[in-house]
């Protein structure tokens, strides 16, 4: 089912991540792990954990930004192929989302 990048959060949003980043993935137990099975992942939640998606910050994005007209809205930009902008209500689902716009565009299979 496609999803619109904009819109996606929670274990949507970061399964979408780890998609776009190319990563090993699996649902356990209800949530997003790293890995290719239960006994080797981790938990991973790049949208909600500074510690997973802080990182990507510095790694994939040029600009990160809080809306100046309206605090609480957060985007995050990255340039290629033209720049790719997409907001959040946290800085961590702003970068989500432009890491996942860049890669795999405005909408998600999931």
């Amino acid at each position: 089912m496609k999803h619109p990048t904009s819109t996606l959060s929670g274990a949507q949003l970061d399964q979408a991540v780890a998609m776009a980043l190319g990563l090993d993935w699996h649902i356990h137990n209800g949530a997003l792990h790293i890995g290719r099975n239960a006994a080797t992942g981790f938990p991973w939640s790049p949208s909600t954990n500074w510690a997973h998606g802080g990182p990507l910050l510095s790694e994939h994005l040029t600009a990160l930004d809080e809306d100046e007209e309206a605090p609480g809205v957060w985007w995050a930009s990255q340039r290629q192929d033209g720049w790719q902008c997409m907001p959040g209500q946290t800085p961590l689902i702003a970068i989500c989302r432009a890491i996942v716009a860049s890669k795999l565009g405005d909408e998600v299979d999931l």
